[in-house]
């Protein structure tokens, strides 16, 4: 919030979305730590023109009107520096870049050091010291008992919206029908014509035909189109539109990954083996179709990512963690909004090896 990505305001000062800010900078300038790594979570959300003068503010700007100082550098008694890093770079099937602060005590370094880890974690991060990875290489089975979890918790998630009060036709569905209508238009669809459920079906299926390697025909009654058979209507239609896009585009369906919170923007589907980036979600009303839950659909499984495949996406060993009674709804939160392992990593490497941890 504190990145100020409202145009109708012209100063931030005064937003009470900027308390998190206000409150993270006053608690490192209580309790003074020798070091601090900080992500700046929306930066990707944020027009390329606009970065240059957002960095100086956080680091140097202060408030006109009063005086007070809000930059990382006019901290008392520490230096601060920018890395933004390609999150590919670090070993990662994700697409975009993550940006970090990194704060050291003068005691411990100061600004020149900083500086010189900020360097370091780019030089790391250019080298490609990790081996490159691809989403299809982390990506579970379909007979997995981890996909089998997630997919009997959406089932029963259906059966209570099933037997549930009826939805209410409020804006936002409204809203998400519309853009349906336009886009199917766009496509030259008629109404009630969809493509990869007729695919998954075997309807209309041309001999031989498949929809990624490995796989043979699809047929009526196979399993492929389980996920179709309990999603929300609105998200069925939603994927036999981004289906149809990417056909006629020519896009790879062995790699093809759409996350659907991002509606039918460009930057919400990717078919190079990377995870879309979950914070572009701009233009073409995306907003529309948040649905609250993280949800990345991979044609060449015909499935939605389940929670602990996004957490492998961001570099966590899942195989060390225990999800014992946690759904998978809320493991795919945890994900999409965590910073990822190997960069963090990198970054507090670069501090240790930088700073001078002098005792006291």
């Amino acid at each position: 919030p504190f990145l100020n990505l409202d145009p109708s305001k012209p100063s931030c000062f005064d937003d009470p979305r900027c308390s998190t800010f206000r409150q993270l900078r006053a608690h490192l300038e209580r309790q003074r730590p020798r070091a601090a790594l900080l992500e700046a979570e929306d930066w990707q959300r944020l027009p390329q023109a606009s970065r240059q003068h957002v960095l100086h503010f956080l680091l140097n700007g202060t408030d006109p009107r009063s005086g007070e100082a809000w930059g990382f550098r006019q901290l008392p008694g520490y230096g601060a520096a920018f890395a933004e890093l390609q999150q590919a770079a670090l070993g990662l099937p994700l697409g975009g870049c993550q940006a970090y602060f990194l704060l050291i005590r003068e005691d411990c370094g100061g600004q020149e050091a900083a500086e010189a880890a900020a360097k370091l974690w780019g030089a790391l991060a250019s080298q490609h010291v990790l081996p490159d990875c691809s989403m299809r290489d982390l990506i579970f089975q379909s007979e997995d008992a981890r996909v089998a979890q997630a997919q009997s918790e959406a089932r029963n998630k259906k059966a209570q919206r099933v037997s549930g009060v009826k939805r209410r036709k409020d804006s936002k569905n409204q809203g998400a029908r519309r853009l349906m209508g336009i886009e199917a238009r766009e496509l030259g669809l008629q109404p009630g014509e969809a493509p990869y459920t007729e695919l998954l079906r075997g309807s209309r299926l041309p001999s031989g035909a498949r929809l990624s390697s490995g796989a043979g025909p699809l047929q009526a009654g196979t399993a492929a189109d389980a996920w179709i058979k309990q999603a929300p209507d609105e998200k069925v239609v939603q994927v036999n539109l981004i289906y149809e896009r990417a056909r006629q585009n020519g896009l790879d369906m062995d790699h093809l990954c759409a996350d659907l919170s991002q509606g039918f923007h460009v930057q919400g589907r990717r078919d190079d083996g990377f995870l879309p980036s979950s914070t572009a979600s701009v233009g073409k009303g995306a907003s529309i179709f948040t649905s609250g839950v993280p949800e990345y659909y991979i044609f060449a499984q015909h499935r939605l990512l389940t929670g602990q495949e996004l957490l492998l996406c961001h570099g966590f060993p899942v195989w060390r963690l225990d999800f014992r009674g946690i759904p998978d709804a809320e493991v795919a939160r945890l994900a999409v909004n965590s910073s990822s392992v190997p960069a963090l990593g990198a970054g507090i490497a670069t501090i240790l090896s930088v700073a001078s941890f002098a005792e006291g």
